[in-house]
């Protein structure tokens, strides 16, 4: 592991470019950007329970934090060339439903319908 520091936009892209998928062993995140931008980048993606709910067909989830329970995940979708084709295909779909344009819209209509059941 090396620690890169604050990249330019262009380095991570390259960085990006250059994996085979990201692995997010935390327990805890809120909305992690740097798997939204491995997934928009086509990147599979391997996490705990912290990233339920991001994503579906684009990576992979796992239930432990037990380093036996992820190399053997790591290890299935080495050598399954196929899923890994077809997590890194759903990738860009599935992160453009973070696009920040699509969460003011979606922000907006919570909103405004609670907004007139209340009566304001």
């Amino acid at each position: 592991v090396v620690a890169l520091g604050w990249l330019s936009r262009e380095e991570i892209q390259n960085h990006l470019s250059d994996s085979w998928a990201l692995l997010v062993p935390s327990e805890y995140e809120g909305l992690p950007l740097n798997v939204l931008e491995a997934m928009s980048c086509g990147l599979p993606v391997i996490s705990s329970n912290s990233c339920k709910g991001i994503f579906s067909d684009s990576g992979i989830i796992i239930n432990s934090q037990n380093p036996e329970s992820w190399a053997s995940e790591i290890e299935k979708l080495l050598e399954d060339r196929n899923s890994w084709i077809n997590m890194a295909n759903h990738g860009p779909n599935e992160s453009k439903k973070f696009d920040p344009e699509i969460i003011r819209r979606e922000w907006g209509r919570v909103y405004n319908k609670a907004s007139k059941e209340r009566g304001v």
